[in-house]
């Protein structure tokens, strides 16, 4: 039996003002698939990705959206996380004047507050346990971000987004992933990886989504490729 589709994108449409960025285009992944969409800038690369992670809200674009066979009408980003959608946008969304603890956890500390108080150490502890399952034994969660290099506090993106158990996980970024991509692989409890990117990182992808600008309505969103091969 053909195992089921964990995120299913059909027949997006999407317009700004009188301008079609997305014509019917559908999108299909499986539990612990990775994937890349490539085109040229103005393809509707990105804004096929804001859509699923609810930044464009439901009402603002035709198509459907089904998680687990569930259709799906988020209104904001908020409602997309709850259903298990995290996104990591290219710029960087780090505070450099705080630990790498502080960062991951931003937002839930009082998960680690214990009679009023924040137990530092329990969620510095916590931060390492998430870091060393996605094989990034090499960076400490006391130290502060703003000491770490630009490749390694992406990955405190990573290990931020990983803590909230996606299903589905969307990287946005242009530049070459594949170390991302290699650590979530091997990471513990990885279940999906919708990653748009440039053609750097397409050996290390199951399959490859190729997008045009003006392609013809009902044709696949995807090219299958061999692994490694475009």
């Amino acid at each position: 039996m053909e195992e089921a589709y964990i995120l299913e994108m059909n027949n997006i449409v999407k317009e700004f003002s009188s301008h079609r960025v997305l014509n019917n285009v559908s999108l299909h992944v499986k539990k612990g698939e990775v994937h890349a969409l490539c085109g040229e800038n103005g393809a509707g690369k990105s804004t096929l990705m804001k859509i699923l992670s609810g930044a464009y809200p439901y009402g603002q674009y035709e198509g459907d959206i089904l998680i687990d066979g569930k259709l799906q009408k988020f209104h904001n980003t908020k409602e997309s996380a709850e259903a298990g959608v995290e996104i990591i946008y290219q710029e960087l969304e780090i505070v450099p004047n705080m630990t790498v603890a502080e960062n991951i956890f931003i937002g839930k500390e009082k998960e680690f507050y214990r009679g009023g108080l924040l137990s530092v150490k329990k969620m510095q502890r916590s931060a390492q346990e998430i870091l060393n399952s996605l094989g990034m034994e090499h960076i400490s969660a006391a130290r502060l971000c703003g000491s770490l290099s630009f490749e390694d506090r992406k990955l405190i993106e990573i290990a931020r987004a990983m803590y909230a158990k996606p299903k589905i996980l969307i990287i946005d970024d242009d530049r070459d992933i594949t170390q991302i991509i290699r650590i979530l692989l091997e990471g513990e409890g990885f279940e999906t990886c919708t990653a748009y990117s440039g053609a750097q990182a397409l050996a290390s992808l199951d399959e490859t989504g190729v997008r045009r600008a003006h392609r013809a309505p009902g044709r696949p969103l995807y090219r299958p490729a061999g692994k490694g091969r475009l």
